[in-house]
């Protein structure tokens, strides 16, 4: 790996996504007809919330197609993500009744089935839609809804076929998913409501399935199963899912194979799809995608050697007894694990912590979703007295790569541990210290900076390094971006 890549590498990601969990549908509803809504028009559904409408276009199969979306304030302030419900705007006052009187059920049921979580789903009734049959939506990560403040943080309401629902509820979502992506050519799925009269996976479909036939399955909150680039593969779990490996084989003590459903990474460029299309095509996203997200992630220790293959939109990891007692402990203990493969390949598998401590105040910093940590691949070379330990972006992975580039950020890293590492030369510490350097990347300006430490004795080389972060030359980015570096400084004894 480059010594460039290796800078990009080592970045943390808070992401705003929310801690998934499975959620159990609350009570159908009936619709309720409501006046029309237009750009900005905003209506109180309940005591704890609002909803704010916005109209605007995008590209359906190729049409521009005006869409108006409801967005929801008040799942966020007990503890979820806010949600988004997209209709073609042409669609009639009782359409748009239905989408808002979903909504106001979904918060009403909420103290008994929770605010909405990614892959959680819902059934409702509407005679507007669907002639008042019973319809699900799944919760799902949605992405950036351009003109819509926050959107990349919310889950989008998708409206399933009643066959789809049924899958979804079996933990079939990425799946699912996947199917609606292709079927629209819209990555990562076509957010926007829909009827339609067949689905795009059957049970019937679902018969020749890998996954009929073998076992356990089960899900473990947001996981997210991705292959990146040519040569390696991860498995990222958020913390939580440390329980649901102990509890699998607590009750399994000598099970050596399961199958984990996961969810698209927020990083990935596409995704592979089953079953395949009329022109055998089972993948879809970006053309040159170096991240491609499975729908589930399977784990045998029966393997003659340590090897990962492709299972219909799947990833396969089948390790040796050996190997695979070393996965199983690190699942149990919610801890990184790198896993050289018999062609050259690795696959790792991550935790994403739920917080990290803040060294400036000692509170703790949660992202729903987890931190989402990038190690090197090699072992970090030898920097000489001061060592980056990590960097912490504290906006979403999203949110970051719209702010600034990938080759600004990393140049800038370099550029502060380079610094560090010329004033400690200068300032020798006695005794190792530990450095946090939180930065304002600001457009136009110099970075905003406050320096914190943990040692014997505050390092002599604090003001200075201040002073000269402080005279950094502007950043090329295009809205702030904050972010911390955690430095290790090294002993050296005076005079050397």
């Amino acid at each position: 790996m480059s010594s460039n890549n290796w800078w990009k590498n080592l970045w943390i990601h808070g992401s705003a996504d929310p801690v998934a969990a499975l959620s159990n549908p609350p009570p159908p509803c009936d619709d309720v007809m409501v006046g029309p809504g237009g750009r900005d028009d905003a209506y109180v559904l309940t005591a704890r919330l609002r909803v704010r409408a916005y109209v605007h276009t995008v590209a359906i199969r190729g049409v521009p197609t005006a869409l108006r979306t409801f967005v929801s304030e008040g799942f966020a302030s007990r503890g979820g993500s806010e949600v988004r419900v997209s209709m073609p705007a042409a669609w009639d006052d009782a359409a748009q009744g239905a989408a808002l009187a979903l909504l106001r059920a979904v918060d009403e049921s909420a103290d008994e089935h929770g605010v909405p979580a990614l892959g959680g789903f819902t059934a409702f009734r509407s005679p507007a839609l669907g002639g008042g049959r019973t319809l699900g939506v799944l919760w799902a990560r949605g992405g950036e809804l351009p003109g819509v403040r926050g959107s990349v943080a919310m889950l989008a309401a998708v409206l399933l076929h009643d066959e789809e629902f049924d899958l979804v509820q079996e933990g079939h979502a990425a799946r699912v998913l996947g199917r609606l992506a292709m079927r629209a050519r819209h990555f990562p799925f076509p957010y926007w409501w829909e009827l339609r009269d067949a689905p795009v996976l059957t049970r019937e479909a679902m018969r020749a399935s890998v996954l009929e036939n073998v076992g356990p399955r089960m899900g473990a909150g947001d996981a997210r199963a991705t292959r990146i680039g040519e040569r390696a593969y991860e498995l990222s779990l958020p913390d939580e899912a440390a329980e649901t490996f102990c509890a699998l084989w607590r009750e399994l003590p000598t099970q050596d194979a399961f199958v984990l459903h996961t969810h698209l990474s927020p990083a990935a460029e596409a995704q592979y799809v089953w079953p395949a299309d009329a022109s055998g095509g089972n993948a879809v996203g970006s053309a040159t995608a170096q991240r491609y997200g499975f729908a589930f992630a399977m784990l045998v220790g029966a393997g003659d050697d340590d090897r990962v293959r492709h299972i219909e939109d799947g990833l396969a990891v089948v390790l040796t007894p050996a190997t695979f007692a070393r996965v199983r402990e690190a699942l149990e203990h919610g801890r990184r694990i790198v896993v050289p493969l018999a062609d050259g390949a690795t696959f790792t598998v991550k935790v994403r912590p739920a917080s990290l401590e803040d060294p400036f105040t000692g509170a703790a910093l949660l992202a729903a979703g987890g931190w989402e940590t990038h190690e090197p691949d090699t072992a970090a070379p030898s920097l000489g007295r001061a060592t980056l330990d990590r960097v912490v972006l504290m906006l979403s992975d999203a949110d970051t790569r719209a702010r600034v580039d990938a080759d600004t950020l990393a140049s800038i890293t370099r550029a502060v541990h380079d610094t560090v590492e010329s004033l400690a030369a200068r300032h020798p510490v006695r005794a190792p210290v530990s450095l946090a350097v939180q930065l304002t990347l600001v457009p136009f300006r110099a970075p905003k900076v406050d320096v914190a430490w943990r040692g014997a004795s505050a390092p002599a080389l604090l003001d200075p390094l201040r002073a000269a972060l402080m005279a950094m030359p502007a950043a090329d980015v295009r809205d702030e971006v904050p972010l911390r570096l955690d430095l290790s400084l090294r002993a050296f004894p005076t005079g050397n």
